[in-house]
């Protein structure tokens, strides 16, 4: 194991009003897992996903995935890659995508069938495109149903949730899970997260977050409201017609602007440069 290692958060529809940047600057996590999903059905993309995504990516916090996995057969995990694969269209990611595999009935199907769930769903993946993938799951998982060798001789790798004081040993390891409601090793809180937050150490060197392009100058051609970082709406701000403004174009779905206003120039965010030509 890598003795290098670096400390982020795991993020789902359970957290909610999250500063990523204060995250970043009070506490020092240095990235983000986020849950984009569950199951095989597409309309289960997880309903806090493109706000962490957003938010993070602002931040300049390096990006992975996981999908909570119901599959009890091969055929089911392809049906959740397909729609894991679907949710992640067009998305960024600077980490793997993990399956997460927890499920107690799945459980009980036993160490041969479980792995194929997870090979399965790794070889699916893929061939979808996405060459950084892995499973999660506890060591109640990876020392009696799921066999972490197979899955490294898969194409994946490991992360694995073990609220303890010393990181578990596993072949392809590169993620650790140290707390969430337990926490041995500090504060179960996050600033700017939530005072009970799922925490990890990732092993080794941390792929850097993607990185904006050189600003450009531009025109806006028609009234168009201006987001915050998370991408909520500002009431009542606006980037008018007419002004000339400079953006900077971030990987993700907000591009920021700095735009003039009566005070002095002003940075936000966009949607999309439709409403902007070259200046």
């Amino acid at each position: 194991m890598a003795s290098e290692r670096h400390f982020g958060i795991d993020l789902s529809t359970w957290n909610t009003g999250c500063d990523y940047e204060a995250a970043k600057l009070a506490d020092g996590v240095e990235f983000a897992i986020l849950r984009c999903g569950f199951g095989q059905n597409p309309a289960n993309k997880d309903n806090e996903f493109d706000t962490h995504l957003a938010g993070c990516q602002a931040a300049g916090l390096p990006v992975g995935a996981y999908q909570y996995s119901y599959a009890t057969d091969s055929a089911g995990a392809k049906a959740e890659a397909a729609a894991c694969a679907g949710w992640l269209e067009g998305v960024e990611l600077q980490l793997p995508v993990f399956l997460d595999m927890e499920e107690a009935s799945v459980k009980k199907l036993g160490r041969k069938r479980v792995t194929a769930i997870a090979k399965a769903w790794i070889a699916a993946m893929k061939a979808a495109g996405f060459e950084a993938v892995g499973v999660y799951s506890s060591p109640a998982w990876f020392d009696t149903v799921l066999d972490p060798q197979a899955i490294v001789d898969a194409g994946g790798v490991v992360w694995c949730a073990s609220w303890a004081t010393q990181a578990p040993s596993y072949p392809g390891l590169v993620c650790w899970q140290f707390g969430g409601e337990v926490n041995k090793l500090g504060d179960r809180a996050v600033y700017g997260i939530g005072s009970v937050v799922d925490q990890d150490f990732w092993f080794g060197q941390l792929p850097k977050a993607a990185e904006e392009e050189e600003s450009m100058t531009v025109i806006c051609t028609k009234q168009t409201p201006t987001l915050d970082k998370t991408g909520r709406k500002e009431a009542g701000r606006y980037v008018d017609a007419g002004d000339i403004c400079e953006i900077r174009l971030a990987v993700g779905p907000l591009v920021e602007v700095d735009y003039p206003t009566p005070s002095g120039t002003r940075t936000a965010y966009v949607k999309s440069l439709a409403n902007f030509k070259m200046a």
